[in-house]
């Protein structure tokens, strides 16, 4: 079943063919199959942003050099992303689209987000082109960590 079937399921939405002079159009959809489409919006949204940052966790947590931690640790050793990676990490949007899903999500979601900053937190320092690129990151985090921190959130 594909995402817009599974949230139509969820929500209880029937997929209705209308009708054209009393023959059913195969695959047509008319918006009155709809009750609440926006809900709908907003349910395929939601699930969307869920499944975002499920996998930048799982990809934030891969084990790409083959030096896998305990598990059943809390700790975290250096995440080891791959140096391709740099760019992405270096642009500061990469950080503040986890720090804004952590202030407009509610649990469980904005825990996810809130690991996947913990991951980035943790990422080897070679990975930074030089000290001022890191310092940058860093900075970056400590703002957006002492952000959550004064908001209570």
């Amino acid at each position: 079943m594909h995402l817009g079937a599974e949230l139509a399921a969820e929500s209880g939405i029937a997929f209705n063919t209308p009708s054209k002079g009393g023959m059913r159009l195969p695959g047509s959809v008319s918006i009155s199959d709809f009750p609440d489409i926006s809900n709908f919006t907003v349910s395929i949204e939601n699930r969307l942003q869920e499944l975002a940052l499920a996998l930048s966790l799982k990809c934030l947590s891969f084990d790409f050099v083959g030096t896998s931690i305990d598990e059943s640790s809390e700790e975290f050793g250096t995440v080891q992303i791959p140096s391709s990676w740099r760019p992405v990490l270096e642009d500061q949007s990469t950080l503040q689209i986890f720090f804004d899903y952590y202030a407009i999500t509610k649990p469980p979601l904005s825990k996810e987000a809130l690991e996947c900053l913990v991951r980035l937190a943790s990422v080897r320092r070679s990975l930074f082109t030089n000290d001022a690129a890191r310092s940058k990151f860093l900075a970056h985090l400590m703002t957006g960590t002492k952000e959550i921190l004064q908001t209570g959130q």
